[in-house]
């Protein structure tokens, strides 16, 4: 239950290269669910691929929710992956997902962290015509790459 994979979490931490395989993962949710911030965690250490995969799986079953997209979100934003960040937030639009600050935070910084600066306005403007609350971290995201 829980504890246990509160301490699989745990040793996850001590030891970050011993991620289970995203097979071993889905296995898990289909044996016994895994506690949603656990699955946050994984989703934000994952390669990119992999969490996907999960993230795909939890759809499937319904029970993804916006923890699980902006750590999959800030997963992209880490190694500047700007363009799957585009296209992941296209996706939560694309299944009703209601984007946050948080979201489009990390798209902006995957784009500014990739010189990519006009996007990262780009989103910025995103944020002002869908009334979300910019903020600082946006602002910061934007211009500093």
């Amino acid at each position: 239950g829980f504890q246990t994979q509160a301490a699989a979490s745990s040793k996850l931490d001590r030891r970050s290269a011993a991620l289970p395989d995203v097979e071993t993962l889905l296995a898990s949710l289909d044996q016994q669910g895994l506690e949603p911030r656990l699955v946050t965690s994984l989703l934000a250490r994952l390669r990119h691929s992999d969490g996907l995969k999960l993230l795909s799986a939890l759809e499937e079953r319904q029970e993804a929710n916006i923890y699980h997209y902006n750590s999959l979100l800030n997963s992209f934003s880490k190694d500047s992956s700007w363009s799957l960040a585009l296209a992941f937030l296209e996706k939560m639009s694309r299944r009703k997902v209601q984007k946050d600050t948080i979201s489009v935070n990390a798209a902006i910084r995957a784009c500014a962290l990739a010189e990519c600066w006009q996007k990262s306005l780009e989103l910025l403007q995103v944020m002002q015509h869908e009334m979300l609350r910019s903020d600082t971290i946006s602002f910061n995201s934007a211009i500093s790459g």
